[in-house]
């Protein structure tokens, strides 16, 4: 995927770009008999808006004051490395608030109300901790992987 998004030879605000990225990482995967099977969101965020695409059961949201935005909300769930993957792209053109792109771990755990509730405060790792902590079980372990990535808002309101 690295060398695909080399400077000069990707157009990052092209969702079919994005998504041909992603079909090509599921064939690279699912040929090679040791690898197995993940989700993946591939996207390129700046002033200009958030572009990318994903696949399996990973999501994106841009979270504001009074709502957030389920970037990945028409995606399809066959992970990469199936063989079978249908990314699906997305775009805006202008967002405001808080980008969260997180596993399945974080979003099928926790109610939305919950997350859009953490992400109010301003500080984003005490904010991304907070959203890891959410899920935990009393036993300290998690009921499954949670990985939490944040992205403070470049452009103008949605």
């Amino acid at each position: 995927m690295r060398s695909r998004v080399a400077p000069g030879t990707f157009d990052g605000w092209s969702e079919e770009a994005w998504t041909d990225m992603l079909l090509d990482a599921d064939r690279v995967i699912a040929t090679d008999p040791l690898a197995g099977e993940t989700t993946g969101i591939a996207l390129l965020v700046s002033n200009a808006g958030v572009t990318g695409a994903s696949a399996g059961d990973s999501e994106a949201w841009v979270v504001g004051r009074e709502r957030h935005d389920a970037l990945t909300t028409d995606q399809r769930r066959k992970r990469l490395g199936t063989g079978k993957a249908a990314p699906i792209a997305f775009h805006r053109a202008s967002w405001s608030g808080i980008l969260l792109v997180a596993t399945d771990g974080l979003f099928s755990y926790a109610k939305p109300a919950a997350l859009c509730e953490i992400l109010a405060g301003g500080d984003l790792q005490a904010a991304a901790h907070r959203l890891v902590a959410s899920v935990r079980l009393p036993s300290g372990a998690f009921p499954d992987d949670v990985t939490v990535a944040l992205v403070r808002g470049l452009s103008r309101p949605m």
